[in-house]
């Protein structure tokens, strides 16, 4: 679906909705590129410790970077702008998605596209099939026969 997500923007702004794009991939560098050098190494030599540092770390740094994509567009209409949020594998094995979802307490006029790596039975989504999902109030984009 990922390699879709120039169709999905070209759909949503033939509609007359604005797009912004979130994208995670290196997230996770970009977060540890925030990190004093000795204390990169000492995180990065030991599993325990940089993952005892991304919850809340990294879920911050998340966080902001999803407020600060909200604030862009605070002048224009927020209710009529799609969030796509992509690079959600950056995040596994560090973060939930749904934690940095709910990160964004009342920031959200928009709406939330996010182009999830894993399946989904009902209203139960399994991050890269992975992990137990969580039932989240969220309406699928299949694609068609």
């Amino acid at each position: 679906m990922a390699n879709r997500i120039g169709e999905f923007e070209i759909a949503t702004r033939d509609r007359g909705l604005e797009w912004r794009r979130l994208d995670f991939s290196g997230a996770f560098a970009d977060w540890i590129d925030t990190f004093a050098p000795g204390e990169r190494e000492e995180c990065l030599a030991d599993v325990e410790i940089i993952e005892s540092y991304a919850n809340p770390g990294f879920l911050d740094f998340l966080g902001t970077r999803l407020r600060q994509a909200l604030e862009l567009v605070a002048d224009n209409d927020p209710a009529n702008t799609i969030f796509a949020v992509s690079g959600l594998m950056d995040l596994y094995d560090f973060v939930h998605v749904s934690e940095v979802l709910e990160s964004l307490d009342n920031h959200l006029q928009g709406v939330v596209v996010l182009f999830f790596p894993g399946e989904r039975e009902g209203n139960t989504y399994r991050f890269l099939n992975a992990r137990t999902g969580w039932n989240y109030l969220a309406i699928p984009i299949l694609l068609e026969d």
